[in-house]
């Protein structure tokens, strides 16, 4: 058995040797894992002052660097003085502001997730859709689910402020989640929660008024420069919108167009004349990426789209760059992120690289390493682009479907001083040292073929670099900031690549009942009105009514008085007072009610009659005499003895 055993092992590696020697097999699978990872990617389009980033795989911190990568589990510290801008795509940017740490939880097709565990941190959304994608943010005790475009300020506090506070203006709405509740956060309102005291984990929500500071106006004046550069750039007309950061060459270039290849960018001399025999992937350095490898970081503040998309093309003593190559064009489909799109070998202990030309496919460099994450989650590989590709790019192209076979252009020459190169010892340790290749080396890699079968170099790996990477790259005399440890951050278990808003909205908002969405009432046509105004939030249960009794009882009717019985005034009742002064008597409809008691005795009035005249005439009414002495006080048994008969008035006459 064990000899049957190594002989499938011996069958299995050579047969994986032979195909990588066979130059059709092993070309179509190095194209097919070309595509390999699809992990989005964001990146550093602002800084200022001192910040650090950890990376997921790794437990050194780095320095943070203009248009440096940030993939999924990274996370970010600003220092005092210190301001981030993170750019997500066209449409999503993030702002830092000092002594604030963020992460990023996920990141991918189906949504972003961020969590802010300390410090201010600000989301300007120019446009956003809830069906193509989620935008959360988790700070502590309390998630965030943004619905709409808009600005978001989230103030996580710190060791001394022990409140967390979400601001939305510009139009924005989001639902808030804490432990035990939910509600919308509608435009222009601030909800601040306590995180200890009596009133831990309540919110009050208060209309905002924006008083901006700093940290506010610096943001606003970003977005009144990424509003402008955006409106001036080319999108659909010379790239499509996956290449995100393209707008930034407005101002640095100038397009031209070439017979053979299109349109192509070149960038002015004053943005690259600070830069000594400027030339592609020549200033800059190479950080270890999570999920994609070696990572080229430029230092030119507008080369984002231009190593990373495309081609750079040499051509009449220039350098050019076209966003598309020739396949990748012709091929249609999503312009896919690369952390390099050069050519690397690996020739007399030195490393070198030059740009991929235009004619090849891309140079997966990092292929040794795709499955160094074999548990992650690589993306999804059927993306593909929402934007038409301009037809401006290649000649005649706008007769021509997409995919046809067409006359490939020239190869295009490359010039040695194009190749850089750097020791084994140097690359990706230094921020720098690179340089021009010895003019043998130079001409020994340059008679190599990218399209023929050839086994990337083996470069250094990340536990290769750990502790021995320069300071300018690797933190080590600054201690990073620190979250609060007992607050938990966010509301549930968050799970990458899952947004949790509609699972906190059937928990928090809808613990038990789904939303009421409509109630139609019917109508006495036996219709039902759905454009009935609504009133509740959820239906009620009906209340079944009770059977109606099978005999009505006798509905008592009093029966009308007659005219006579309708004159005579009711006896009146006499009621004593318990007072030994004597009491009048007043003839009153239909109960008397003796005035109360005053200081002195009330002026004799004549009873106001508010019955109808009488038709009969009879002489007055004469006055009561007092009775003789008080009546005595009655007991309690008096309450059922009947009322005491009034006094007869005397017979004798007036005279």
């Amino acid at each position: 058995m064990t000899n049957i055993r190594k002989i499938l092992w011996v069958s299995v590696l050579f047969i994986a040797s032979f195909l990588l020697t066979v130059p059709g097999l092993a070309q179509d699978l190095q194209d097919e894992n070309a595509d390999e990872p699809a992990a989005r990617v964001a990146r550093i389009k602002f800084i200022e002052g001192d910040a650090q980033l950890k990376r997921i795989d790794g437990e050194e911190w780095e320095k943070a660097a203009l248009n440096l990568p940030m993939v999924e589990g990274d996370e970010l510290q600003t220092f005092e003085g210190a301001r981030v801008e993170i750019q997500f795509d066209n449409e999503t940017y993030l702002r830092m502001d000092e002594n604030s740490i963020v992460k990023i939880v996920s990141l991918g097709d189906e949504g972003t997730a961020l969590s802010i565990s300390r410090g201010t941190a600000l989301f300007s959304v120019l446009t956003f859709d809830t069906d193509a994608g989620y935008l959360e943010i988790d700070a502590p005790q309390t998630t965030v689910a943004i619905t709409g475009e808009g600005k978001y300020r989230i103030d996580a506090g710190d060791e001394f402020d022990r409140t967390v506070s979400v601001s939305v203006w510009d139009g924005g709405t989001a639902r808030l989640y804490t432990l035990d509740s939910g509600f919308s956060l509608k435009n222009d309102q601030t909800a601040t929660m306590n995180l200890d005291g009596t009133y831990a984990g309540k919110w009050e929500v208060a209309r905002s008024l924006q008083s901006f500071n700093d940290f506010d106006q610096w943001s606003a004046d970003r977005d009144d420069l990424i509003s402008k550069s955006l409106a001036d750039a080319h999108y659909g007309k010379y790239y499509d919108s996956n290449i995100y950061g393209a707008d930034e060459l407005n101002d640095n270039g100038s397009w031209q167009y070439d017979n053979s290849y299109g349109y192509l960018w070149r960038p002015y001399d004053r943005a690259i004349s600070g830069y000594n025999d400027w030339s592609p992937y020549r200033y800059g350095h190479w950080r270890w990426l999570p999920y994609y490898g070696w990572t080229w970081v430029n230092d030119e503040p507008w080369g984002w789209s231009t190593y990373h998309y495309g081609r750079w093309i040499f051509l009449n003593g220039h350098w050019f760059w076209t966003p598309y190559s020739y396949s990748s064009y012709y091929g249609g489909g999503y312009s896919w992120w690369r952390p390099a799109i050069v050519y690397m070998g690996y020739i007399g202990g030195r490393i070198c690289w030059y740009p991929l030309a235009y004619n090849y496919r891309y140079y997966n460099y990092n292929w040794r390493y795709r499955n160094y994450w074999p548990n992650h989650r690589r993306g999804r590989r059927d993306r593909t682009n929402t934007n038409t590709q301009p037809t401006s790019q290649t000649p005649n192209a706008a007769n021509i479907a997409r995919g046809d076979k067409l006359r490939t252009p020239p190869l295009q020459r490359i010039p040695r001083s194009a190749v850089i190169s750097a020791g084994r010892d140097v690359f990706g340790k230094n921020r720098g040292g690179y340089e021009t290749a010895p003019p043998d080396v130079s001409r020994e890699i340059l008679k190599k073929n990218p399209a023929q079968v050839e086994t990337p170099p083996i470069l250094p790996t990340r536990t290769e670099i750990n502790g021995k990477r320069s300071p300018d790259i690797i933190v080590l005399d600054r201690k990073p900031l620190e979250g609060d440890r007992t607050v938990k951050i966010g509301v549930g278990d968050r799970k990458a690549g899952e947004p949790m808003d509609k699972t906190l909205k059937n928990q928090k908002m809808y613990p038990t009942r789904p939303p009421l969405t409509t109630i139609p009432r019917v109508q006495p046509d036996g219709k039902s009105d759905v454009n009935t105004r609504k009133t509740g939030v959820f239906p009620r249960p009906v209340t079944p009514k009770k059977a109606k009794p099978t005999s009505t009882p006798p509905i008592y009717r009093p029966t009308p008085a007659t005219k006579s019985e309708e004159r005579k005034p009711s006896p009146p009742v006499y009621r004593p007072q318990p007072t030994s002064k004597p009491t009048e008597r007043k003839t009153s409809p239909p109960v008397y009610t003796p005035p109360t008691r005053r200081p002195d005795p009330p002026k004799r009035e004549e009873p106001r009659n508010t019955y109808p005249a009488p038709t009969r005439t009879q002489p007055p009414a004469r006055p009561n005499p007092p009775p003789k002495s008080p009546p005595p006080k009655s007991s309690p048994k008096s309450e059922t003895k009947p009322a005491p008969k009034p006094p007869v008035p005397s017979k004798k006459s007036d005279s």
